[in-house]
């Protein structure tokens, strides 16, 4: 059993324990096979992590390297395109979390960093 990024989940993958949301309602039970729609579901809940049986298989992610002067520029460019968005809930939150990271990967690989 391990834990696996909700975005490195797979269909065919088997969960190892109920995963819950923030008030203790079980959304998946343990031992199913996930599916695609499970998939988009625990994204729209917003899980982040779900306990997968079977051994590690997942790579350690390159770690990218971001200045604060980068980082406040991101977030400045997504808090305007977030605007009326309510960023409060799990599932905005972690959207603008993970279009974040994706600006920085954008930017990295238009600067020729092509290590990420």
């Amino acid at each position: 059993m391990h834990d696996v990024q909700i975005d490195q989940l797979r269909v065919g993958d088997v969960v190892a324990g109920d995963v819950r949301d923030v008030s203790g309602k079980v959304l998946v039970r343990k031992g199913l096979v996930l599916t695609a729609r499970y998939l988009r579901a625990l994204r729209m809940w917003g899980t982040e992590t779900v306990a997968i049986d079977g051994e590690d298989q997942s790579a350690p992610a390159p770690a990218v390297t971001i200045s604060p002067a980068e980082e406040a520029q991101a977030r400045s460019v997504l808090e305007r395109r977030f605007l009326l968005a309510p960023v409060t809930h799990p599932a905005m939150a972690r959207l603008f979390e993970l279009s974040l990271k994706r600006q920085f990967l954008a930017w990295h690989a238009e600067a020729g960093h092509h290590e990420i």
